[in-house]
């Protein structure tokens, strides 16, 4: 990793998931503790954020712990993507119901709460791979962390 920083979630790139496995969103003040007990000096870190603040005020923070994480709301674990059709892509699981994957810098999210959506995330990674939407799923995650989910198609 190259500085420990605070990200928005527009920063929460390929290139970030390269860079740490897991990214957690920052809450509350009493999260400071924890990442100061990891040897960051926070105030530099909040220093070294995007000069513009977020207007919804969401700030995420690469997981420096060595317990594993549970993968909640505002928990994103970098994944592998492996679709049906056998090919793969980079991305992330988020929450339990939530999935991205990057086509090349894109980032193409999926909520099996949102299935409207879900049918348009699925045409798009379809048109990127150049493979029919039916050899998309199921799709299974494997995380960095060893961890892995299947998602079936959910519409």
């Amino acid at each position: 990793m190259t500085e420990f920083r605070f990200r928005t979630h527009q920063e929460l790139t390929r290139a970030a998931f390269e860079e740490a496995s897991v990214w957690v969103e920052w809450e509350e003040p009493e999260q400071d503790i924890e990442i100061a007990s990891w040897g960051v000096d926070v105030a530099a870190a909040w220093k070294r954020r995007r000069a513009e603040p977020d207007p919804n005020g969401e700030y995420f923070y690469p997981y420096l712990g060595n317990t594993p994480v549970s993968l909640v709301r505002g928990t994103h674990v970098g994944a592998e993507a492996r679709f049906s059709s056998g090919q793969t892509l980079p991305g992330y699981l988020t929450g339990g119901f939530a999935f991205a994957v990057f086509c090349g810098d894109e980032e193409i999210m999926f909520n099996v709460n949102m299935k409207r959506e879900g049918q348009e995330a699925a045409a798009r990674v379809a048109r990127h791979l150049g493979v029919p939407e039916a050899t998309l799923f199921p799709i299974t995650f494997l995380a960095a962390d060893g961890r892995s989910a299947k998602y079936e198609k959910y519409w």
